[in-house]
């Protein structure tokens, strides 16, 4: 029976060259941040930019899809220049960095009117390693300690394969499950994990009663993904709970 490994790719991202204190709040976050830098390793696409999470997912080239993961970018490096642009935002989306389920998740709130804070990252919300889950509870600790503004978080993954997730087990989610790709199964399991990472970084208590889950559910003939927002009978499960209740 697979089981998760507990390796992560190492960061190789952008490194930031503004002056801060490292040990300040502010420069946790920007380590934090760097963690994710590597990102792209998984899908073996490290050419791929990275966006700011203030700007739209990368655009598609020749009409295929790209991949995005969002990373502090320099001339946002000081404090006050990225307060400065995160008080104009509204929303925060939490989404893996897949092609098809960041730009179409990015672009459904988009055109709801939100004004987007971007944390694009493999996985989601889904961390499945310590140095993850700890940087990605840094980040959303200190977004909400200066989002007051903010009116809506989503916490999201995906289904139809969530390559982060493969890469763990060595096997996609669905084959572990022993169920087909784009399931009710691999969407309900999913949706489980989506649950039990919300409870590991503790997001709920950064941004009370602002927290929505959802299932990024990418619709494959249609080359579209919409937001599944149905948790009613979900509980809370780590994947090794998971496949080994298979």
């Amino acid at each position: 029976m697979p089981v998760p490994k507990t390796e992560t790719v190492r960061e190789n991202g952008p490194q930031p060259t503004g002056e801060y204190e490292p040990n300040s709040e502010w420069g946790q976050f920007l380590k934090a941040w760097k963690v994710f830098g590597g990102d792209y390793n998984f899908v073996s696409h490290p050419e791929t930019p990275v966006v700011s999470p203030f700007d739209r997912p990368n655009p598609p080239i020749e009409d295929k899809r790209q991949y995005t993961v969002t990373q502090i970018p320099e001339g946002l490096e000081t404090e006050d220049a990225f307060l400065e642009r995160y008080r104009k935002t509204d929303a925060i989306l939490i989404t893996c960095m897949d092609k098809d389920a960041s730009g179409p998740a990015y672009e459904i709130l988009k055109k709801g009117g939100k004004k987007i804070m971007f944390v694009s990252i493999a996985g989601g919300i889904t961390q499945l390693t310590q140095e993850r889950e700890h940087a990605l509870t840094t980040i959303l600790s200190y977004l909400g300690k200066k989002g007051d503004h903010i009116q809506e978080v989503l916490a999201t993954n995906h289904d139809e394969t969530c390559g982060y997730i493969k890469a763990s087990l060595d096997n996609p989610l669905s084959e572990a499950l022993g169920v087909e790709v784009g399931s009710k199964e691999e969407g309900t399991a999913t949706k489980a994990l989506i649950l039990h990472h919300m409870e590991k970084v503790g997001i709920n208590n950064f941004f009370p009663q602002k927290v929505k889950p959802a299932l990024v559910d990418i619709k494959r003939e249609t080359e579209d993904a919409e937001f599944d927002y149905d948790f009613s009978g979900v509980q809370p499960q780590s994947l090794e709970e998971i496949v080994a209740g298979k």
